[in-house]
């Protein structure tokens, strides 16, 4: 019951009185119109009635506001580094079943169609610092993609690694990746709250590459819990390239 609340505010003591001018506004024009003014019982009706219906109207539109200006806010990410990483330096998570002891490695996540599984290719590593200004929501439909300097575009993978061997000196200081500040995993359940962020790791992967020629576009988007889309573009080149 948010409009209650907004009845009794202070700023509703303001918002009264300009209402109390229109509707007196009106009582005048009734007059000058018919010739004769209300009777004094229709004249408390009329502004009880007036006041309040204004109150009530005007503090739910500013709670339908207030919501519409939260879902307008939400998830916003930004690149603090990009890096190339080798195949030795990246951690696979795996799982042992018990009772075969046959151990499950967990490939990536395919990004794109046709691109079903990583072959041989490039990794690289991408640090973000993804922010929320509306309501708490997790992040999830991680994808990766490139555009080249030709135009042509590829998707690629966001494999399912456990770490990355190292540590990597940025602008905010040095950002270990260990497998709580992985964002496909800690983002996946664990809700960022409003006015919060969050700085982790994401390794990518594209396949049937040597390198990245300088000007290329990695892409980067994923979905809040609302579906809303968030894309994240980096231009290859000085100073990570």
């Amino acid at each position: 019951m948010d409009w209650l609340k907004e009845i009794f505010s202070p700023k509703a003591g303001i918002e009264h009185v300009v209402w109390g001018a229109i509707l007196t506004a009106i009582m005048r024009a009734w007059k000058w119109f018919n010739g004769a003014s209300f009777d004094k019982k229709k004249e408390l009706v009329f502004w009880g009635l007036g006041l309040l219906t204004f109150t009530v109207l005007l503090s739910m539109v500013q709670v339908v506001a207030k919501e519409v200006q939260k879902q307008q806010g939400g998830l916003h990410a930004g690149v603090i580094w990009v890096g190339r990483l080798a195949d030795s330096q990246i951690m696979e998570i795996t799982n042992s079943i018990p009772s075969t002891n046959v151990t499950v490695t967990m490939s990536g996540i395919s990004t794109g169609p046709g691109n079903a599984q990583i072959g041989k290719g490039v990794n690289y590593l991408v640090i973000l610092r993804v922010d929320n200004s509306g309501e708490q929501s997790v992040a999830w439909g991680w994808k990766a993609s490139l555009v080249m300097p030709g135009g042509s575009k590829l998707s690629g993978f966001i494999p399912s690694v456990g770490g990355v061997d190292g540590t990597v000196a940025t602008v905010i200081g040095p950002v270990r990746m260990r497998l709580e500040n992985n964002l496909l995993q800690s983002l996946s359940e664990s809700p960022l709250a409003r006015g919060t962020a969050r700085v982790g790791w994401l390794p990518i992967h594209f396949n049937n590459l040597n390198e990245l020629p300088q000007g290329t576009v990695i892409q980067i988007t994923f979905t809040d819990v609302f579906g809303h889309e968030v894309r994240i573009e980096h231009v290859w080149g000085p100073p990570f390239g």
